[in-house]
Parts: structure tokens; sequence; C-alpha cells
């Protein structure tokens, strides 16, 4: 919890290299490397 707080309010922690990539997650990321059959999930999530 500490280190999503102080990554909420612009700081970095010392373990925010485990914090996730948002440009993997189906939903949001742009990853050349996400399948296209799992971005088609983003129309019924």
């Amino acid at each position: 919890m500490i280190r999503a707080v102080a990554e909420a309010v612009g700081r970095i922690a010392p373990n925010s290299k485990y914090s996730p990539s948002m440009e993997k997650y189906f939903l949001f990321g742009q990853d050349e490397t996400l399948k296209k059959h799992i971005l088609e999930y983003r129309t019924k999530a």
C-alpha cells in the first residue's frame, strides 16, 4: 500500500519496480505483444 500511495502522489518508492505495467493490460494496454483475440475482450469487459 505504501508503494501505491507514493506513486499516486508522484513519488518513486524503492519497490516501484514491481508495479504492474499497464502497457500489457488487455483493457488499457497498447503493447504490440497483446494478441488480437485478447484485445477483443475490451468491448465485452
